[in-house]
């Protein structure tokens, strides 16, 4: 079976982690230190700016509590991730999920007024909502998108917060789970890190354990030296798939430039439920991104989510695949959708 997603790994990351093992210290310490400064230098910001944490979805909840959500307006896509309704909801936040524009998978923010705004780049590929003038906090979702930039920026800095998750399928993992917080305003990552570093500190905060271990922070400085190659691999898998006519939602403004987090394609359902079936009886995993049962909010109130969960299915893209399965994956999506 050609599974949908699987992480990268390799030599260089088994040495790290027994690297860690053997030192005697395996919680957070000098190895979190190092990441930190090394995403820094990646995302371009002081190492202070920048806190490593126990996994993406604790991060969307420290960056919510951050942002004092408590009985505030929480705006986010209904077309997106489960934790970032687990974060409103556990934050105090009143949520107001989102349409999309339609046939894109970008929130459309014409009829909202809030608090607080989430704003998640799915599947790799940069909202340009985040470059509006606003009011209102801004919690920018790079989850699945490290390495995307909106002219020439990268994402997760336009936001007061930008997060990005490390878990075991995303574009590098720190070894099954873990999240990185940033933000330009110094205040604010010292209060993340403060939230974070729950013990030996006298004050009224409530704190929780979200520290990342060593374990996990070597792992993901080895991935974060893979990065380029990762993004490079997975953007020529994305290249032949739409070259070979498969129809792949792709961002239509020259002033961003994505990364192939996923490869979506965009059809009617009939083709969808063929597309994926066809896969499944070659071996081949596929998945719809986000259901109509996981959307965020009723179908009713999203009409053009709810149509997007209809028409979308999800194929192979990481840098492990080989040539000869993307091949594959081609030759049984053409049959299927009649390309």
């Amino acid at each position: 079976m050609i599974p949908h997603n699987r992480p990268t790994l390799g030599h260089e990351e088994s040495q790290a982690a027994a690297r860690v093992l053997s030192s005697g210290w395996i919680a957070q310490g000098e190895e979190v230190l190092a990441l930190e400064q090394e995403f820094g230098e990646y995302i371009n910001l002081p190492a202070e700016n920048v806190v490593a944490v126990s996994s993406g979805s604790a991060a969307l909840y420290m960056s919510l509590t951050i942002a004092n959500a408590k009985n505030k307006y929480v705006s986010a896509s209904a077309y997106s991730c489960r934790s970032i309704f687990n974060a409103i909801q556990l934050s105090g936040g009143i949520p107001n999920f989102l349409d999309v524009e339609e046939a894109s998978v970008n929130a459309s923010l014409k009829k909202s007024n809030a608090d607080i705004y989430i704003i998640a780049h799915m599947f790799g590929l940069p909202d340009l909502n985040v470059e509006k003038k606003r009011s209102y906090f801004l919690v920018e979702d790079a989850a699945q998108a490290l390495g995307a930039t909106i002219k020439n920026i990268q994402v997760g800095l336009f936001g007061g917060i930008g997060v990005f998750s490390l878990g075991a399928t995303k574009i590098i993992t720190s070894g099954g789970q873990g999240g990185i917080i940033i933000s330009k305003n110094r205040d604010i990552s010292d209060l993340a890190r403060k939230i974070r570093d729950y013990d030996s500190i006298v004050d009224t905060i409530p704190r929780f354990n979200f520290q990342m271990t060593d374990i996990q922070a070597a792992i993901a400085r080895e991935q974060l030296k893979k990065l380029p190659e990762f993004i490079f691999r997975r953007a020529s898998i994305f290249e032949k798939y739409q070259e070979a006519g498969l129809p792949v939602i792709d961002s239509i403004s020259q002033d961003v430039k994505p990364v192939r987090f996923r490869a979506v394609i965009f059809t009617d359902s009939a083709k969808v439920i063929s597309c994926q079936n066809a896969l499944l009886e070659s071996g081949i995993k596929s998945i719809v991104p986000v259901t109509e049962d996981e959307l965020l909010t009723t179908n009713t109130l999203v009409p053009n989510a709810a149509d997007l969960s209809k028409k979308t299915l999800s194929i192979p893209i990481y840098p492990s695949l080989s040539d000869n399965d993307v091949n594959k994956i081609i030759s049984v999506c053409s049959k299927a959708l009649k390309i």
